[in-house]
């Protein structure tokens, strides 16, 4: 076999030996796995949502309220750049795109909810962003966005 040939062999048979390695692995580089909690507080004294201890410990001194619930939990692995939108209980809609991801510093999401609030912010695994909404029923929409 000729060198050139016996090279561009080599190369297919690493290609293919790497190639499920890759495929195993459902969120690529350029993917990112967000989780989006809607949680609802409320005025009135009561016991919160079991789900929620997690949560308690996040938003206890940032948010005043009484009890908190779960509404909806999202989950999805967003390709860099790809805009995820979701459907809020307020009517409105919440576009989530992920722009940079770097392992020591977070990812950098651009967040736009509708007629609200629009930003870049950078989410550190482990440390929520928490973004305290308009107010529902007898309390508030509070959205947490988290990369896994």
């Amino acid at each position: 076999m000729k060198p050139l040939r016996l090279l561009g062999v080599v190369a297919c048979l690493a290609a293919l030996a790497a190639a499920p390695a890759r495929a195993a692995d459902p969120s690529g580089p350029d993917e990112v796995p967000i989780e989006v909690t809607v949680l609802q507080t409320s005025d009135q004294p009561g016991e919160s949502d079991p789900r929620c201890e997690r949560f308690e410990k996040i938003l206890r001194g940032q948010i005043a309220y009484g009890s908190l619930a779960i509404l909806e939990v999202h989950k999805r692995s967003v390709p860099v750049n790809e805009v995820w939108t979701l459907d809020l209980p307020t009517q409105r809609t919440l576009q989530v795109r992920p722009l940079d991801v770097d392992r020591e510093s977070g990812t950098l999401l651009s967040l736009d909810v509708e007629e609200s609030m629009q930003g870049d912010f950078r989410v550190r695994r482990g440390q929520p962003l928490v973004i305290g909404g308009p107010r529902l029923g007898e309390g508030r929409l509070v959205v947490v966005v988290d990369t896994e």
